[in-house]
């Protein structure tokens, strides 16, 4: 049993050639200086205690194997840490020691604090990873879990203040995200959850990335909270996905996603009030920011960039009317019209957007053979444009109330001036044609141009 009894170190560590068979204890110790090139190895019965100890500056743990436990609880790192080429064989704990007291209580946990940036490249946990109550990156540095998680995963109630890069890993149990907080980017990007995960109460405050993901179980996002943009397209969803009572503060992305079990998919009572026909525009904007454009607008030439802009912003038009439908038919499957009924209305917004850009598009190319199917086009979208104007798509009925006050005292107008001019159109025969012109006219321009 080896133990340090807060331990001072006034250089860096380097211990070589040493292989521990028994208990090592760092618990509440301090490394005041940098702390690395672990030249020793654990034994199979080695448990190794760093609970509540402190790193003042940067710790590296490269190229070590935990064949048994490993506590880090309530450890703070105040400098950057990184674990490269590292073996967890047995439970690796990061996360809050309990203390005792009410289990909800934060006050009653020692929190793991990485206060500058943390790295996992080519770590293995054969076991649990926790890291419940864990604070990541609050003095900056990006948190990297390119690892390989082979068993249970535990980040609930974590605090993650820089970005966040879970990519192309594989979670194949349990993963638990609940009630943690994401102040930057976070990445999930062609990750795979072969088990049950859960991101409960989460809040995401800037970018959150779900594209090509496949969730193999059930997936729980209820009462999470996405104050950015949420972008989960081409993902697969093959059991039960929940997403009861979130928020969507910006337009989200679900394009092409797959839903398998559409009996067990929630939609519920999704909080979209921010959403409105300048969100959707601003997410139609976000073309500059797609890879294929840059790559197109680097080789193109200046007559060809206003057609590739156009190009990307009806694909982006689509994309969002893609995945307005998409929650739009699973509601109407689990016979949900009157939620149905507000996607239906944003999917207008999306294809009155998608029309505009169609209009700009075929104008650029002059080409006369389209001038019908333009005309068609103005005309569809000055529809759309008045049908969202005079009732926001049957969903506001201050709205329609309105419009039609609006048009029964237009209409009460309408007869008193033709009352009025009436008996003079009568005798003067020859400007019957010319004042019958004028009237549908006048009805015509005041009906549009009311709003």
């Amino acid at each position: 049993d080896t133990r340090t009894e807060r331990t001072d170190t006034i250089g860096g560590i380097k211990i070589k050639g040493m292989t521990f068979e028994e208990k090592v204890d760092f618990s509440n110790a301090s490394f005041n200086a940098w702390v690395g090139d672990f030249g020793f190895n654990f034994g199979e019965n080695s448990e190794v205690d760093f609970s509540c100890a402190t790193f003042e500056k940067e710790a590296n743990f490269n190229d070590i194997t935990f064949y048994n436990d490993v506590n880090f609880n309530g450890v703070i790192f105040k400098d950057k840490v990184i674990f490269f080429n590292t073996t967890f064989k047995n439970q690796a704990k990061f996360g809050a020691k309990f203390l005792g007291g009410d289990l909800h209580n934060i006050d009653s946990y020692k929190v793991t604090e990485f206060q500058k940036g943390i790295e996992f490249d080519k770590v293995k946990f054969e076991k649990s990873a926790i890291f419940r109550l864990s604070r990541f990156s609050q003095n900056g540095g990006e948190c990297r879990f390119l690892a390989d998680f082979c068993d249970k995963v535990y980040f609930n109630n974590c605090h993650f203040f820089e970005k966040v890069n879970f990519e192309g890993k594989t979670f194949p149990k349990e993963t638990i995200f609940e009630k943690s907080y994401f102040k930057r980017e976070l990445s999930f990007s062609k990750t795979r959850f072969q088990k049950q995960v859960r991101f409960n109460e989460c809040h995401f405050l800037s970018e959150t990335k779900f594209d090509n993901v496949t969730f193999s179980s059930d997936t729980y996002f209820n009462n999470a909270h996405f104050e950015n943009y949420a972008d989960f397209h081409e993902s697969t969803f093959f059991e039960s996905a929940s997403f009861y009572n979130s928020a969507f503060g910006k337009t989200p992305n679900f394009s092409t996603c797959t839903f398998k079990n559409i009996k067990g998919t929630n939609f519920i009572n999704l909080s979209i009030d921010n959403i409105d026909l300048e969100s959707i525009e601003r997410f139609i904007n976000r073309y500059e920011k797609d890879d294929s454009y840059t790559s197109e607008i680097r080789s193109s030439n200046d007559k060809q960039k206003e057609q590739i802009i156009l190009k990307h912003k009806i694909g982006y038009a689509k994309n969002a009317r893609d995945s307005f439908r998409t929650i739009k038919d699973i509601l109407i499957h689990n016979n949900n019209l009157l939620d149905a009924q507000n996607w239906h209305k944003l999917e207008l917004y999306a294809k009155e957007l998608e029309m505009e850009h169609t209009i700009k598009q075929a104008e650029s190319q002059a080409e006369k053979s389209k001038n019908w199917t333009n005309f068609i086009l103005c005309i569809d979208k000055t529809i759309l444009a008045l049908y969202r104007m005079t009732s926001n798509h049957h969903t506001n009925i201050t709205t329609i109330l309105n419009f039609t006050a609006g048009m029964i005292c237009i209409y009460a107008f309408f007869l008193w001036f033709v009352d009025s001019t009436l008996p003079y159109i009568m005798v003067q025969k020859t400007t019957k044609i010319y004042y019958g012109i004028v009237y549908a006219s006048i009805f015509f321009v005041i009906s549009i141009f009311l709003y």
